[in-house]
């Protein structure tokens, strides 16, 4: 490298890293701005440090004031049985943090702890023995309405939600894992059409026996309970690419496709030779028998380059918009939130023909590695610790074609059926006008349903007056 070059180099590098370090104490600054000193990176790790051995010591002040012998006795014990000492040491630690920093007297800390404990843990178990019916309810209506922590819920998925809304710091082995393989809907897709809303059931008939299932125990594939509406063509198909970045990892390829806000997975696959001729027109025939439109690949690895090795392949097979995208963020953490809402809402949906592929995929691989490689024994093994999964290419590419669409999910299906019929019925009302001559008139701002309308009359001809009556049934 010359000279010039490598000076350059370094004072490129001494930039990032002197902007790195301006936009951390930035982060840090704001965040003693807001007193919310626990939502830096030192305070979480404290946070997360220090719940157990405060917990425990709480533990031991309650045993040892109840024990009884010499010395003052603590009123607190009374407020502090029967509650649940992590959750009391995760608010006495989270607002201690949050004044970490600043010049403050211990009693006006405690002072601020107890006013968030009582209201959010003490006079809510009060509440919730003395009137049962409370629970699940909102602790502070005025804030957060019952309907608000339900979308809220919906938003945040069922382990963030216990953790951010319900102060819940414990995770069972079943909520450590927060992919669930049976909130999916399981059906046959096809290449160009899908329903307008399949319903998802959790019934003993819809559990499906006839396909391969690598969940934790009791977690099964559900098959689709009612499909509303009929079969139209998707509104949009993106194929995700996540090429291999070093070792054993795979080049994963998976197709997602819209309509109505549901989200189908109709294809995925996945290479393990690389970035060679074979892998890369492999790819591009799947996108052409797909009929993708967008394709979006990962640009975290080689700088951009294996969307310069693919590109000459969709030009000459299927020329379609190629876009990068880069992540950086927590891998886990990212998956996660992208795919949990998702799934909890029930609007993924997975083409039986992918289940089956993934299995049989892995078939070649010793038994014990064979499973690390599949997508939905990485999607129900997933947790937010870092390093959490051995093998998780299938799951990530999975994660960015959802990310891809998360913005336009926001769409009620029912509505849009409605909207389809309306436009068709009002097609062919003009069809039927122009091959009649007859006129055809609406009440203003009438919803068209052609569930509610009959034709009684229709006269036309030279000196009639030519009209068409409807009326409800």
């Amino acid at each position: 490298m010359k000279t010039n070059d490598f000076d350059r180099q370094m004072e490129l590098e001494n930039e990032m890293i002197d902007r790195g370090r301006d936009r951390y104490f930035a982060t840090v600054a704001r965040m003693k701005e807001r007193n919310a000193e626990a939502n830096t990176s030192y305070g979480k790790l404290l946070l997360k440090r220090g719940i157990e051995p405060l917990a425990g010591r709480i533990d031991k002040f309650i045993r040892e004031s109840k024990a009884g012998g010499a010395g003052r006795r603590h009123k607190a014990v009374t407020m502090l049985e029967g509650l649940d000492t992590q959750v009391v040491a995760f608010i006495t630690l989270r607002k201690v943090l949050d004044t970490f920093s600043q010049a403050m007297p211990y009693q006006r800390v405690a002072v601020l702890t107890v006013g968030l404990g009582c209201k959010v843990i003490v006079l809510d178990h009060i509440s919730i023995v003395v009137n049962p019916h409370l629970a699940g309810r909102s602790t502070d209506p005025q804030r957060f309405s019952d309907e608000d922590l339900l979308e809220r819920e919906l938003s945040y998925g069922r382990s963030g939600f216990r953790l951010q809304f319900m102060l819940d710091t414990r995770l069972s082995d079943a909520e450590r894992y927060p992919l669930k393989l049976k909130d999916l809907i399981v059906m046959g897709t096809s290449t160009t059409d899908a329903p307008e809303k399949p319903i998802w059931a959790s019934g003993i008939g819809n559990v499906i026996n006839d396909l391969p299932c690598v969940g934790l125990n009791g977690d099964r594939y559900h098959s689709v309970a009612h499909i509303h509406g009929g079969w139209i063509p998707y509104t949009g198909s993106v194929m995700a690419i996540d090429p291999a970045g070093r070792g054993a990892d795979e080049t994963a390829v998976c197709v997602v496709k819209m309509l109505n806000g549901y989200l189908y997975l109709t294809a995925l696959r996945a290479y393990s030779d690389g970035y060679g001729d074979s892998t890369l027109e492999s790819i591009a025939k799947l996108a052409k028998q797909e009929k993708v439109n967008h394709v979006i690949i990962e640009a975290n690895f080689g700088d951009g380059m294996f969307t310069k090795l693919i590109q000459p392949f969709f030009t000459r097979i299927h020329p379609v918009k190629v876009e990068e995208v880069k992540h950086s963020r927590q891998k886990e953490q990212r998956i996660i939130d992208t795919l949990e809402p998702v799934m909890n809402q029930h609007r993924l949906v997975v083409n039986r023909e992918v289940i089956q592929w993934d299995y049989e995929s892995t078939k070649k691989l010793p038994p014990e590695q064979a499973f690390k490689y599949q997508l939905f024994y990485q999607m129900s093994r997933i947790t937010r610790d870092r390093g959490s999964l051995g093998k998780d290419d299938r799951l990530d590419v999975l994660a960015m074609a959802v990310g891809h669409w998360v913005e336009q999910m926001g769409v009620d299906a029912d509505k849009k059926i409605v909207q389809r019929r309306e436009g068709l019925l009002k097609e062919e009302l003009r069809a039927f006008t122009s091959a009649t001559g007859a006129s055809i008139r609406l009440p203003a701002g009438s919803v068209v349903d052609p569930m509610k309308f009959e034709f009684v009359t229709l006269s036309t001809g030279a000196g009639r007056s030519g009209g068409l009556n409807y009326a409800r049934r």
